[in-house]
């Protein structure tokens, strides 16, 4: 569970299990915080040593270092939403936004949907894997920090990774960064969902008419 085919392995499971329908988090917590949290112990006790810090895969790294804005990274696509050409989608980024900010985003898996849903399920399993990636490497090369305190997971993108990771600014800026990335991959699959929901919308008012 610290190395990286293994984080991937887990990575990939939440998602596929997300897009199947199933609480891809909750599922696999039962196996996975046992190990996670005795890794995050170890990090805080050699960070309260200032001795180098053992393990990167630790409780938080994946809700706060890889599914920025809930699992896939679904806030950057709530985003997209806000501005979006299709009236369903606009409405629907209003009521899910103040849950996304805070890593809570079953209102755009289900109301979007990514469940069971061809265009947005790529995007929403391959950003986390890039991102846990991404952060397993900067972190083993010692660019950021890995976690060393327990935050809790609904804290927003870019603040909470910096509180777990010892208030470290590179953490912070990786944190945008990832963002941007995720923006940049689900934006594509986006535009094509976009392109299907006024085609319906136009229908709709023209069988309303």
């Amino acid at each position: 569970m610290n190395t990286l085919p293994g984080i991937l392995v887990y990575t990939l499971l939440v998602s596929l299990l997300w897009v199947c329908e199933i609480h891809g988090d909750m599922t696999l917590e039962g196996i996975s915080d046992p190990i996670f949290l005795q890794f995050l112990t170890a990090n805080a006790l050699a960070y309260a040593h200032h001795q180098p810090i053992p393990y990167a895969t630790v409780s938080g790294f994946s809700s706060l270092l890889v599914n920025v804005g809930g699992t896939g990274a679904t806030i950057v696509l709530v985003i997209l939403m806000l501005r979006s050409k299709s009236k369903t989608y606009r409405d629907l980024g209003k009521v899910a936004f103040p849950s996304a900010l805070f890593e809570i985003n079953e209102p755009v898996i289900f109301g979007f949907p990514i469940v069971m849903n061809p265009i947005t399920m790529i995007p929403f399993i391959v950003v986390p894997l890039i991102l846990a990636t991404l952060s397993f490497i900067l972190i083993k090369i010692h660019w950021i920090m890995a976690p060393v305190a327990m935050v809790p997971w609904t804290m927003p993108p870019i603040i909470g990774p910096m509180m777990a990771c010892g208030w470290d600014w590179r953490v912070d800026v990786w944190s945008a960064i990832e963002l941007v990335i995720a923006g940049c991959i689900y934006y594509p699959f986006f535009k094509a969902a976009e392109k299907q929901m006024l085609a319906k919308e136009d229908t709709d008012v023209q069988e309303n008419n």
